[in-house]
């Protein structure tokens, strides 16, 4: 990974009222800050996790977690979490419909940090004035048959992740969380 100078990071979490931990909310129906995030917002099922209160994510069916796990809804548990996720163009396009459901490990005391800004084309000219992003080839992105501003091909997400997380230095950087 390339090294750069020191940067600090902030991470967008759902509001959740039992710390984080790793289960569902112990009052769903009255958490509507988590509303806020259009993920959730468009997931959420109250009564469904109304019947599940303070069940821990790794003891439930992948189909009955709530969609804040998507959203870090988890972060820095105490206990590690295996969380399944599904590429959001796979249902309705056939460029993705051979992506299969892929499994991530969420270590205990972790957090999981995606560089929205990043991996929006409409940002890139900001971000290549600033940051060494030659890598990046607009020619290698497929055509998805849709608009969308966000980069597809894999070795441009890893030339603008590997930059990204190449100023985060463990032991030295910060991370500050909100919600």
């Amino acid at each position: 990974m390339l090294a750069f100078p020191l940067r600090h990071i902030s991470v967008r979490v759902p509001w959740h009222d039992a710390g984080w931990d790793g289960s569902v909310c112990l009052a769903p129906r009255h958490n509507s800050a988590c509303l806020k995030l259009n993920t959730i917002a468009e997931g959420k099922n109250e009564e469904a996790e109304a019947a599940l209160i303070g069940s821990r994510f790794e003891d439930l069916d992948p189909a009955q977690v709530p969609p804040c796990m998507k959203e870090r809804g988890a972060f820095m548990s105490p206990r590690p979490i295996f969380a399944q996720y599904n590429h959001p163009y796979q249902q309705f396009n056939d460029a993705f419909r051979h992506f299969r459901p892929t499994t991530i490990h969420h270590p205990a005391y972790s957090a999981a940090g995606l560089p929205f800004r990043w991996m929006a084309k409409s940002e890139f000219r900001n971000l290549d004035k600033q940051h060494p992003l030659e890598a990046v080839d607009d020619s290698l992105e497929p055509e998805i048959g849709f608009p969308t501003d966000w980069w597809q091909d894999h070795r441009n997400h890893t030339a603008i992740l590997d930059t990204f997380w190449g100023y985060v230095q463990p032991e030295e950087s910060l991370v500050f969380f909100y919600a």
